[in-house]
C-alpha cells in the first residue's frame, strides 16, 4: 500500500500528465470567460446589455488575469526554462552538484512531490474559481432588474452626497430599466429600490432645495414612467407600489417643509404622476387602483386640474362611481372657499373650473347622472348668499378656461349647460 503513492507522484511527474492537466485548466478557464457573453447574448434584454457590461462585469478582466497567472505558474512547475529558471547543476552521471556553500539554495523546480502537489492545488484553483464565476454569471442573469437598479441606486447616493446632485447618467439608466423592466414581482423590486433612493436623499442633503429637485426628476423619469410609458405594461400591484412611493414623498416633504405651496415644483410633479398612473388604471379597467389614485390625489393640495383630468377619464371609460367621487371632492374644496371667502373665486382659481367641467359633463349623461349634477351645483354655488349674477359669471368665463387648453369637449358641455340652466 505504501507503493501507491509513490507510483502516484511518479506518474504526476511525466510530461504527459502535466500537459494534460494543464489542456484542461487552459481549456476550463476560456470557456469560463466566454460565458458571461454567452448569458448577455441568451438572457439579458437587447435594451440592457449596454447597463448590464458597464455596471455588472468591470471586474472580468482581473479574473481572467488570475486565471492566466495561474496557469503561467503550471508552466513554470512543468518546465522551468520556459520562465528562464535554471534548475540544478547536474553531474553528467546524473547526480546533483553540491554547491560550495554552507547551505545550500532552494532547489527549483521543487521535489516531484511537492510539484505534483502544487499542479493538483492550482487546478482545483482554477476549477474552483471557474465554478465560482459560472454560478455567479447566471445568478446576476436571474436577477439582473434587482441587481441593476440597487447597483445604480448606490451610485447615485453617492453622488449625491458628494455634489449634492444625481449625474445625468444614473438618472438616465434608471429610465431605461423603469420603461424595458418586466411587471410584477421584477418591476417591484426596481421600484423598491427608487423608493430607497428618494427616501435618503433628503437625509443627506444639505438644502431642501437640491434634494426636492433630484426627487422630482426620480419621479418624474423613473417612477411615473415604470407605469405610464406607451406600451408597458404594469400590474396592480406595481401601480400600488408606485402610488405608495408617490404619497410618501409628498407626506415627508411636508413634514419637513411645515406646509407645501400648490406651486410647489415637487408637488406638481408628484399631483402628475399620480394622474398619470390614475389615468393608466382607467384604461387597464382596473377599478380598485382608480379609487386608490382618486383618493390620494384628492389629499394632495393644488391638484384640482389633475383630479379634474382624471375624473373625465373615469367618466369616459364608464365608472361613473369614480368621476362622482372626484365631483364631491372637488365640489368640498369650493364649498370650503366659498364658506370663509363668502363668495365664488375668481377665473383664475383651478379648483371652480374643474369641479364646473366635471358637473358638466356629467351633465350630458342626462337621466339620473343629470338630476345628480344639478343637486350637486344647488349645493356648492347657489347655496344661499351667492349672488346669481356671480354664477353666471363662473359659467361664462369658464369654458375660457377649458378653451384656452384645448379641450374643446369640456368648453362645450360648460356651454350647453349655462344654456339650460342660466340662459341669459
Amino acid at each position: 500500500m505504501s507503493c501507491l503513492p509513490l507510483f502516484a507522484f511518479h506518474l504526476s511527474l511525466s510530461g504527459e500528465w502535466l500537459s494534460t492537466a494543464i489542456g484542461i485548466a487552459v481549456t476550463y478557464a476560456v470557456f469560463v470567460m466566454g460565458v458571461p457573453a454567452l448569458i448577455s447574448q441568451t438572457f439579458i434584454p437587447e435594451a440592457l446589455r449596454n447597463i448590464y457590461k458597464e455596471r455588472l462585469m468591470q471586474g472580468w478582466h482581473r479574473f481572467f488575469l488570475v486565471q492566466m497567472a495561474l496557469i503561467i505558474v503550471m508552466l513554470c512547475l512543468s518546465n522551468p526554462m520556459v520562465c528562464g529558471i535554471e534548475s540544478e547543476p547536474t553531474a553528467t552521471n546524473g547526480t546533483n552538484i553540491k554547491p560550495n556553500v554552507a547551505v545550500s539554495a532552494p532547489k527549483f523546480p521543487p521535489e516531484p512531490e511537492m510539484m505534483a502537489m502544487l499542479t493538483i492545488l492550482i487546478v482545483v484553483i482554477v476549477l474552483g474559481l471557474g465554478h465560482y464565476h459560472l454560478v455567479k454569471n447566471f445568478n446576476a442573469s436571474q436577477y439582473i432588474g434587482e441587481r441593476l437598479s440597487k447597483k445604480i441606486v448606490d451610485k447615485a447616493l453617492s453622488s449625491f452626497r458628494q455634489n449634492q446632485e444625481i449625474l445625468k447618467k444614473e438618472i438616465d439608466d434608471l429610465s431605461l430599466l423603469a420603461r424595458e423592466l418586466s411587471p410584477g414581482a421584477v418591476k417591484n423590486a426596481f421600484l423598491e429600490q427608487c423608493e430607497r433612493l428618494v427616501e435618503t436623499m433628503p437625509k443627506l442633503g444639505h438644502s431642501i432645495q437640491s434634494a426636492d429637485k433630484m426627487i422630482a426628476e426620480v419621479l418624474e423619469k423613473a417612477v411615473c414612467p415604470c407605469i405610464t410609458s406607451d406600451g408597458i405594461k404594469a400590474n396592480a400591484d406595481n401601480m400600488r407600489k408606485a402610488l405608495e412611493i408617490l404619497t410618501m414623498v409628498y407626506s415627508q416633504a411636508k413634514i419637513r417643509e411645515g406646509s407645501i405651496s400648490e406651486t410647489n415644483y415637487l408637488n406638481t410633479i408628484v399631483g402628475n404622476c399620480i394622474k398619470e398612473i390614475g389615468v393608466k388604471a382607467v384604461s387597464a379597467k382596473d377599478l380598485p387602483v382608480v379609487m386608490l389614485a382618486i383618493g390620494k390625489l384628492s389629499s394632495i393640495e393644488g391638484t384640482s386640474r389633475d383630479m379634474f383630468y382624471l375624473g373625465d377619464a373615469a367618466l369616459q371609460q364608464g365608472y361613473t362611481e369614480a368621476a362622482v367621487i372626484m365631483i364631491r371632492k372637488l365640489g368640498d374644496r369650493v364649498r370650503n372657499h366659498i364658506s370663509v371667502q363668502g363668495h365664488i373665486l375668481g377665473f383664475k382659481d383651478k379648483r371652480t373650473y374643474a369641479w364646473v367641467g366635471l358637473v358638466s359633463r356629467l351633465y350630458q349623461k342626462e337621466g339620473h347622472a343629470q338630476k345628480y349634477a344639478e343637486r350637486q351645483i344647488e349645493n356648492v354655488i347657489e347655496q344661499r348668499g351667492i349672488n346669481i349674477e356671480e354664477t353666471r359669471l363662473l359659467f361664462k368665463n369658464a369654458p375660457l378656461y377649458f378653451y384656452q387648453r384645448a379641450d374643446f369637449t369640456t368648453a362645450d358641455a360648460i356651454l350647453a349647460l349655462q344654456q339650460k340652466r342660466y340662459p341669459t
